[in-house]
């Protein structure tokens, strides 16, 4: 970890930069000049040290806000906007490695006039933002009506997939891809009230938790029994991970996919740059080879 506040000369011995720095990029395209100089000095220094870096600035950019990382997945995915398959693709795609939900991003205004007819309940509720804030943890279940908070700022509406309150996260290293089964948000109908919640603070275990929205993850003894067993087609995740790193060119990152209840079908629901790596076996030896590979094709000695 570098204090970037001042140069980047602290950099200047290193064979390959590992940057978490999407806050800091927001951060500057909205003005902040302390931002801005610590952007500027950073890219002038990778510029002209030629220094290999996971993962370029440019890479991160499709997810610094939920309405690009929707359209960017979309595009992976072969379908539109509206989560059905792009008209050009179908005569040469027929299934999908995964599926996009249907999203919008509208204001207040035209959430409360236009949200059915574009999305449908029951939807969630996104702060555009992205980024490593906790903003971009904020999100609500807009489950059959929306009612105005006074507030201006847009927002992404996307249709909630019903996947028996169970998640499937995937941490990607380079070429190594761990999946864990975590709880997710419960089975939802369209007929309950609003309900915003914290990701973060969703639990990560299925045996408990002292979250105070624990209830709304609640799962029963024997959903609990089979969720942990639960694995996804690994021939499958290897494909989406190939396909989100030839299309984005990540190799630090994360993906959320859900199965939806009702037909089976595979979500991918969330990309996140750099994630925690908790509970990863082996992650610092699986990042060194990484960072020796990076090396390598920058003709580093690493």
């Amino acid at each position: 970890m570098r204090d970037l506040d001042h140069d980047c000369s602290c950099l200047d011995e290193a064979d390959v930069v590992v940057q978490k720095l999407m806050l800091l990029v927001d951060q500057a395209d909205d003005g902040d000049t302390n931002a801005q100089q610590i952007m500027k000095r950073f890219q002038q220094y990778v510029e002209a040290s030629d220094v290999a870096v996971v993962d370029p600035i440019s890479a991160i950019q499709p997810l610094r806000s939920r309405d690009e990382m929707a359209r960017a997945l979309g595009e992976i995915a072969g379908t539109d906007i509206d989560g059905t398959l792009n008209t050009n693709l179908k005569d040469v795609i027929v299934e999908p490695l995964f599926y996009t939900a249907p999203f919008a991003v509208l204001s207040q205004e035209e959430m409360l006039k236009k949200a059915e007819g574009q999305v449908g309940f029951p939807a969630i509720l996104k702060n555009l933002t992205a980024a490593s804030s906790q903003a971009a943890h904020e999100l609500a279940e807009a489950l059959s009506h929306l009612s105005s908070t006074g507030k201006t700022t847009s927002y992404l509406l996307q249709r909630w997939v019903n996947h028996s309150g169970i998640i499937h996260k995937v941490f990607v290293v380079g070429s190594h891809i761990h999946t864990v089964v975590r709880p997710s948000f419960r089975d939802v109908s369209n007929d309950e009230p609003i309900f915003p919640f914290d990701s973060q603070r969703i639990p990560k275990s299925f045996e408990g938790s002292d979250s105070p929205f624990a209830g709304a993850f609640a799962l029963d003894d024997q959903t609990r029994k089979e969720a942990r067993a639960l694995k996804l087609d690994e021939r499958k995740v290897q494909k989406i991970v190939e396909a989100v790193t030839h299309k984005l060119g990540l190799t630090l990152f994360g993906l959320d996919i859900v199965v939806e209840k009702e037909t089976g079908r595979w979500f991918l629901i969330d990309i996140n740059y750099c994630p925690g790596y908790d509970g990863v076996p082996d992650f610092h030896r699986h990042l060194l080879e990484v960072l020796k590979s990076k090396a390598k094709c920058h003709g580093r000695s690493a």
